[in-house]
């Protein structure tokens, strides 16, 4: 057992660099069409819009679609758009730092 490491070992089809970029063309699609939609459903906007571009990146590959997949991948990108948008923009903490449980509650009660 010496000298074993444990490694994590991803499925094939989980490209964290690909992950990453569906997240950062799900969150420009989101900002572009967010006007008109109200905010409380912006979260499910944005689970749809990830899975109908983690849809369409499948369908352009030319391979068979695992729908499993596509839906989680879809689901992660949606995630990380929605991470990655509220990690940059400065509305209720400073650039670059997540909120805190209480900027997100409105302050102190």
């Amino acid at each position: 057992m010496e000298g074993d490491e444990i490694k994590m070992q991803l499925p094939t089809w989980f490209n964290l660099m690909d992950l990453a970029s569906m997240g950062a063309i799900v969150m420009l699609i989101v900002q572009y069409i967010k006007g008109p939609i109200p905010e409380k459903y912006l979260r499910y906007v944005t689970l749809l819009v990830g899975i109908l571009v983690s849809l369409f990146s499948a369908y352009l590959s030319g391979k068979a679609i695992d729908y499993i997949q596509v839906i989680g991948f879809g689901i992660l990108a949606a995630v990380i758009a929605d991470g990655g948008y509220a990690f940059l923009s400065g509305g209720k903490s400073p650039a670059f730092t997540l909120p805190s449980q209480t900027q997100l509650n409105g302050g102190a009660k």
